[in-house]
């Protein structure tokens, strides 16, 4: 395991390092280096106008654009690659990247049974992490969110903090979809009440540092079908709706409806594998990149897979496909690859019988050492 798991992280690394010389700095990160110099020079309401952001792109990466797409707030986070040089920048944003992937294994060997660096080693060796890291893309920040979350209901604790951390990721609001709807479901009134507060925290920060980049920003956001249905043309988005609206509606409905029905029963790793599969499955919108969310419930099937022989040929779709997916220049059989193990554990769930449906295990606080 530990050969395959070093010769896998190595693959990741050398693809990582020929897409970091390919691109230089012409990749996504670029857009928060943009947003962290308009915060510093008090022009932060430009950075939503594609015209002035194409000119200040233009000697960096000719003419393309790589537009910020997030609330004033969180281009503020931004401002300390503004005072480094483009090329430092960049390197440093990775390593931002690395250190939250980092500390989302760390997070997730409180269930997964595998020790920090078996852990790190397998985040690591996951394709959409090295394609994320690989353009400066925001996916490693997301995934420590949702790990944190995913700790929290692992644990069973209901309070405020779980709504709080996951209002940290509504740069990605369409991710957020299904777990509002299993709180509703379970009437988690106090963590719905903490993602509002974290909303309302955010929005305000956001008026606060810029009204008119505020007012910008919305503006904006009614554009975002429009990006949706660009991103579907050029093969981008690997949503379902992206393949037929009616299909994302449909399966949408499907993924929601069996949260609702799994709610009222106990939690165990298939139910928190189906809760983190879900986000991939809802949204309108989302890029290959995206799909490294997939490791987390992945941790949570992994002390299964020895028993189970279909559960293991699903995690290995989900697992192989991004690197089959990209050289056949087409990414949707990842999104299909999701939605079989999604069907996959819902089985699993559903066939377990009420009673015998436990959280419990010995992993829970102390993984395995090997």
């Amino acid at each position: 395991m530990m050969r395959l798991l070093v010769a896998s992280v190595t693959t990741m690394v050398v693809i990582g390092w020929f897409g970091l010389r390919s691109l230089g700095i012409k990749a996504d990160w670029l857009a928060f280096y943009a947003a962290g110099n308009f915060t510093l020079q008090g022009e932060l309401s430009q950075i939503y106008d594609a015209a002035v952001i194409q000119a200040w792109e233009e000697p960096l990466i000719g003419a393309n654009i790589i537009r910020f797409l997030y609330a004033p707030a969180y281009a503020t986070t931004f401002v300390p690659l503004a005072f480094l040089p483009v090329q430092a920048a960049r390197y440093s944003w990775l390593v931002v990247g690395v250190l939250a992937s980092l500390l989302a294994s760390r997070i997730i060997t409180r269930w997964s049974g595998l020790s920090t660096p078996l852990s790190a080693l397998a985040l690591l060796a996951f394709p959409p992490l090295v394609y994320s890291l690989t353009i400066g893309q925001i996916s490693p920040i997301t995934l420590l969110i949702f790990s944190f979350v995913a700790s929290q209901e692992w644990q069973e604790k209901h309070g405020y903090l779980p709504g709080m951390v996951v209002g940290l990721a509504l740069f990605k609001p369409q991710l957020l979809i299904p777990i509002i709807f299993y709180w509703l479901f379970q009437r988690r009134w106090r963590s719905l009440i903490g993602f509002m507060f974290t909303a309302s925290l955010l929005s305000l920060v956001s008026w606060l540092v810029s009204p008119q980049a505020t007012l910008a920003y919305i503006q904006l956001s009614t554009q975002f079908l429009y990006l949706a249905e660009n991103a579907t043309t050029t093969g981008a988005n690997t949503s379902f709706y992206s393949v037929h609206p009616w299909l994302g509606i449909l399966v949408s409905a499907g993924v929601i409806a069996t949260l609702f029905f799994s709610s009222g029963r106990g939690n165990n790793r298939y139910k928190q594998a189906l809760l983190w599969i879900a986000p991939v499955l809802v949204t309108p919108y989302i890029v290959i990149y995206d799909m490294l969310l997939l490791a987390l419930p992945i941790s949570f099937l992994l002390l299964l897979l020895s028993r189970d022989r279909l559960m293991q040929a699903a995690v290995g779709l989900v697992w192989f496909t991004p690197l089959f997916a990209i050289a056949i220049h087409t990414t949707h059989p990842v999104t299909w690859s999701a939605f079989v193990l999604f069907i996959v554990c819902a089985w699993r769930f559903f066939k377990t019988p009420a009673g015998q449906i436990s959280r419990s295990d010995e992993f829970i606080e102390h993984p395995a050492s090997s």
